[in-house]
């Protein structure tokens, strides 16, 4: 995963890696970061401070429910946001237990929202030359990619059910049975 990349360690609470990190701050174009609501800020690294270096930056930060609201402050990770989204309750056989997705598609939900974010993001600082703060959410990403579960509960009030590898709305859309 990390070929060809180059990477560097810096410990942003000493001065020399602040020093180093603001460095790079004025030169990049994105800054990506995944802490916490309020965690870099404490540091003197959130989007404000940054922006004060280079107004052009664009900053995304990603974190489990966003930088402000109700839960901000609350630690997301791909396993509970399945839950809290809904996606575990609709995923598994018809009778069985809510079941997780077999890989982590909140994780890759919310990377692909970040990157669609940042090109917009550079597209509008062609236009402007001022950089943004892009917020993006693993509960967002996760909710947006209810489709057409999500459109079914909100037409009907019915809460979804586990169809295993059956589609609520198309058919034929899975497995043959084994009879």
């Amino acid at each position: 995963m990390n070929r060809n990349k180059r990477s560097i360690v810096l410990d942003f609470k000493t001065e020399q890696g602040s020093d180093i990190l603001h460095k790079l701050i004025r030169k990049s174009d994105i800054l990506v970061e995944n802490f916490r609501p309020g965690t870099l800020a404490r540091f003197g690294l959130d989007f404000e401070a940054a922006s004060a270096l280079h107004p052009a930056l664009i900053y995304c930060s990603i974190s489990g429910f966003g930088q402000t609201g109700p839960l901000c402050d609350k630690s997301g990770y791909d396993f509970i946001i399945q839950a809290m989204g809904g996606l575990m309750s609709f995923t598994g056989e018809p009778d069985g237990e809510p079941m997780k997705v077999g890989v982590a598609v909140t994780d890759l939900f919310a990377g692909q929202n970040a990157v669609i974010a940042i090109l917009a993001a550079l597209q509008a600082r062609t236009l402007t030359g001022k950089g943004q703060h892009l917020d993006i959410s693993l509960f967002d990403s996760q909710i947006g990619m209810l489709a057409n579960v999500a459109s079914n509960y909100l037409i009907s009030g019915n809460l979804p059910k586990r169809y295993g590898n059956a589609h609520a709305n198309i058919v034929p859309y899975n497995i043959p049975s084994r009879s």
